[in-house]
């Protein structure tokens, strides 16, 4: 970032490096830490603005309050898919409805537990 630049001469000067001599990776390091906190007090006047504009901040408490409703959607979804990856792995990829023998597709979409889950995802989302 070509900003940084100036930011960074002017830290050098304060910190009492030589410009000739450059930075040293520990003087760096804090040069960094303090410009990454710069970067977040920048993100956290946004907020500030945020709340003076009451239907914004209502729209955003609105959103953060539908996101706590989905966190329980998800894991709900990822344990059915879960146990529903068990089954056909157990049913279609060991062979168990094909006498001991499956088919190559069943083993290459229901062979393990993990690619079990992957097919059911890409099915549930319409992805086949």
């Amino acid at each position: 970032d070509l900003w940084l630049f100036p930011a960074i001469r002017l830290v050098q000067d304060l910190l009492g490096d030589a410009p000739d001599q450059g930075l040293s990776t520990g003087t760096m390091s804090r040069l960094m830490s303090l410009l990454r906190l710069l970067r977040i007090m920048r993100v956290l006047r946004l907020v500030r603005l945020l709340k003076t504009i009451k239907p914004l901040y209502r729209l955003l408490l609105g959103v953060i309050e539908s996101l706590k409703a989905m966190q329980w959607v998800m894991i709900l979804t990822l344990l059915m898919l879960y146990a529903g990856a068990i089954f056909w792995t157990s049913l279609v990829g060991k062979g168990l409805i094909y006498g001991g023998h499956p088919p190559r597709d069943g083993v290459k979409h229901f062979g393990t537990v993990a690619t079990s889950l992957f097919s059911l995802f890409r099915i549930m989302n319409g992805d086949t």
